[in-house]
């Protein structure tokens, strides 16, 4: 005859997972040794100069090696001056801000455990300048200027950037060929998905357009036929457009295409904003 032995049957709490009393959004980032990658450090254009400085959000994450902790306090940089130690103090690692170029932010960490923000035009740690003592640092965020020099207007949430006008990326493009896929260079962050609009006009009646926005890895090829464009047929001078979220590659580059039956081709290219996935994932 077998005999039926009580058991107890215990719940593991959250509380029991980490070694916090509390559980916060502080210490959920080593909750089980996850290390989530990070929170807060978002930027914003400054309304007290919207040209040059920039407003970053307090936050926490790990450095590029995911060894070193980095919390930063709330603080506004300064990109019309070199970096200097704190808010409303310079930013920029060298040179001199330009315009109608992408911009990377850095969370960065010294030795003595003081944490700052930095931007620079290079997009991996190795390829920023770093101030003496400051030997490690997070690529928290990307943001492109514009003519003047001056920072785009934009409004941030997470790795999602909006502009709050659409940039001109490509103005009356006249030289395409037809049917194939050609390169364009955008004023976007590397490796960021972007939001774009392309028109067509084909300046001649009964003809028929298909336009195609596609990554920089389809340049050289065919029109696809597929997803991502529009077909028409018309029967007078008309212009019409297409919206898509292309990946800008290494070079920041991307793909357009255009086939027309009859006319002149002229192709424009806008760009509406982005997700900077590599928030939080610097190498």
């Amino acid at each position: 005859m077998s005999t039926l032995v009580a058991s107890t049957i215990r719940t593991t709490t959250l509380e029991e997972t980490t070694s916090a009393a509390t559980v916060s959004v502080s210490n959920l980032i080593t909750i089980n040794d996850q290390r989530i990658n990070g929170y807060g450090l978002v930027p914003s254009n400054n309304s007290g100069d919207v040209t040059n400085d920039i407003d970053i959000t307090a936050g926490k994450c790990w450095d590029t090696t995911r060894t070193n902790y980095i919390t930063v306090a709330a603080m506004t940089k300064r990109a019309d001056a070199t970096w200097a130690a704190g808010t409303n103090q310079g930013m920029i690692d060298t040179g001199a801000f330009a315009a109608n170029s992408c911009y990377y932010f850095w969370a960065i960490l010294h030795t003595d455990g003081t944490t700052d923000i930095l931007m620079s035009l290079a997009d991996t740690w190795a390829g920023v300048i770093k101030p003496t003592g400051y030997t490690t640092g997070q690529l928290i965020h990307a943001l492109p200027s514009v003519t003047g020099p001056a920072w785009r207007q934009i409004t941030v949430v997470g790795p999602e950037v909006a502009y709050r006008t659409s940039s001109t990326e490509v103005a009356g493009y006249t030289s395409m060929v037809n049917s194939i896929i050609s390169a364009f260079t955008v004023n976007v962050p590397k490796l960021a998905l972007g939001r774009f609009a392309m028109s067509g006009l084909v300046s001649t009646t009964n003809y028929q357009i298909i336009l195609a926005l596609v990554d920089a890895s389809r340049v050289g090829s065919s029109l696809p036929h597929y997803d991502g464009m529009v077909y028409l047929n018309q029967l007078a001078v008309w212009q019409t457009a297409i919206n898509g979220e292309v990946l800008v590659d290494a070079s920041q580059q991307i793909g357009a295409g255009m086939y027309w039956l009859l006319g002149n081709d002229t192709v424009s290219i806008w760009c509406k904003g982005y997700t900077f996935h590599r928030r939080f994932a610097g190498t």
